[in-house]
């Protein structure tokens, strides 16, 4: 029985393959990409630690096994609150890349192929889970901006490529880099207004408090005002909360077609369920009606509801020629 990487069988030490010296790459990217395809399948991974410039350009770059260097705590020992544990263990592997002018591309040049640990998964190693991500980053993007949950997008590539070096919690690492990225400093509802702007798409009105804080945004898409002077009567309200990113109660307006089919009115986030709050959607329903030629006196017939005493008093302030349906 051995530990990893503490006195490794030497039958172990010697599975672990060097890369070849012999090829000459273009680019950098092309000779990490190339050795990182090598050394996933003979269980170690390569990390650069450190580059050398000559007139602002990076002329050789310094490499390593991804257990090399040794371990320096960062806190106070005395007062940690939960056991680490470390991947590096001094590993003597050394090696570095130069460009060469007059190959024009890059040399690899191993200084020491020596290992003192025995090979490992791929997923183990962090710089191969990196690539992968990078390599997959595209599509694991799409499928987050649909909503789908990260272990099924790790379903998915897994059955594409079942030995795949991702795990599950660099999916939810890379989604939670996305939202810091997608927020940039604002709250999520901020940020949802300065989408809705940039893509032109959605007629939007919004509220805000004395600290200019988003308290209300109400929003349809253009596609839903098409349908709207045909289907103008007959309206849905409902209310829902608890079940979104930005924490506020969400209102839906539907309405219904002459064939009994059901489309997407209008949304609004609201900052409570009170009747102030449900009376700024109803005056920016009644101004989307007028803005597409639309009276709302003689186009609103009738709207269907919960029991929500808010919303009735709303309805019976702002809409009050219309009839009104409790669904129960």
């Amino acid at each position: 029985m051995f530990v990893p990487g503490i006195g490794e069988p030497d039958d172990l030490l010697e599975q672990i393959e060097p890369p070849s010296e012999a090829p000459i790459w273009p680019s950098l990217a092309t000779a990490m990409a190339d050795l990182n395809a090598f050394t996933s399948p003979n269980g170690w991974a390569l990390t650069s630690f450190r580059t050398e410039k000559k007139k602002d350009e990076v002329v050789k770059v310094f490499l390593r096994c991804d257990r090399g260097g040794t371990y320096r705590s960062r806190v106070n020992e005395d007062f940690r609150c939960c056991g680490t544990a470390s991947r590096q263990v001094g590993c003597p592997f050394d090696a570095v890349f130069r460009h060469f002018v007059a190959f024009g591309g890059w040399k690899l040049r191993i200084c020491n192929t020596d290992h003192n640990h025995g090979p490992a998964p791929p997923i183990t190693h962090l710089s191969l889970r990196r690539a992968a991500m990078k390599e997959h980053n595209d599509e694991i993007k799409v499928e987050a901006r649909t909503g789908l949950q990260s272990t099924k997008i790790m379903r998915r590539l897994r059955e594409q490529d079942l030995d795949i070096p991702i795990l599950t919690r660099d999916i939810l690492n890379d989604r939670q880099h996305q939202r810091i990225e997608f927020l940039a400093g604002h709250t999520p509802i901020q940020a949802l207004l300065y989408t809705l702007q940039d893509d032109g798409d959605w007629v939007y009105q919004y509220q805000t408090n004395d600290n200019d804080k988003v308290t209300a945004l109400f929003f349809s898409h253009r596609q839903c005002l098409e349908l709207l002077p045909s289907n103008p009567f007959f309206l849905v309200m409902d209310c829902t909360y608890k079940t979104n990113k930005y924490k506020m109660p969400l209102l839906h307006i539907i309405g219904s077609t002459t064939l009994g089919s059901m489309f997407f009115v209008a949304f609004c986030f609201l900052f409570s369920e009170t009747t102030e709050s449900y009376g700024f959607a109803l005056r920016c329903l009644k101004s989307m009606y007028q803005s597409i030629d639309l009276q709302p006196e003689t186009m609103f017939k009738s709207v269907i509801t919960d029991k929500d005493d808010a919303l009735s008093v709303a309805i019976v302030a702002h809409l009050p020629f219309m009839y009104h349906f409790l669904c129960i």
